[in-house]
């Protein structure tokens, strides 16, 4: 535990950050391989596009570190499927990384909804993505 708070010091974490992070997951900071946590932070630089010195890193290296690549490459590969770009995808998780943590299927249903139904457009979407929090249910639905 100790060898993996000072690897997360190494990479620019602040006291503050570092005990951001432990309240947030702990049992992701206990499980932590602290020889990993230099893999992570790559992950969140190349994967997510986020840069170590911004406020959304440490955001970013919460989600990353409780995720698998392939669930990463899952998601990613679901926005794809509905017409998305890199460059939207990319948007997408560097504002609200938080959302590689939303089911596959709810990931899905909402997009088939917001996409399909509601006409919006993946750049629309990505600039907004507080989108994928809300909760549409039968209140949205036309009523016959």
């Amino acid at each position: 535990m100790f060898l993996s708070a000072c690897s997360l010091e190494k990479l620019s974490f602040s006291a503050d950050n570092l005990s951001k992070f432990v309240l947030r997951t702990p049992r992701g900071f206990l499980g932590l391989n602290p020889f990993k946590i230099e893999e992570i932070s790559i992950k969140v630089e190349n994967n997510l596009g986020i840069p170590r010195k911004t406020s959304m890193y440490l955001h970013g290296f919460t989600v990353m570190s409780t995720i698998r690549q392939s669930t990463f490459d899952t998601k990613w590969e679901i926005l794809k499927s509905f017409g998305w770009s890199h460059a939207d995808i990319g948007i997408m998780f560097r504002k609200l990384p938080y959302l590689l943590r939303v089911s596959e299927a709810k990931m899905r249903k909402l997009l088939d909804f917001l996409m399909k139904e509601l006409g919006y457009s993946p750049g629309y979407l990505a600039s907004r993505p507080k989108f994928f929090f809300f909760k549409f249910g039968r209140s949205c639905q036309a009523k016959d």
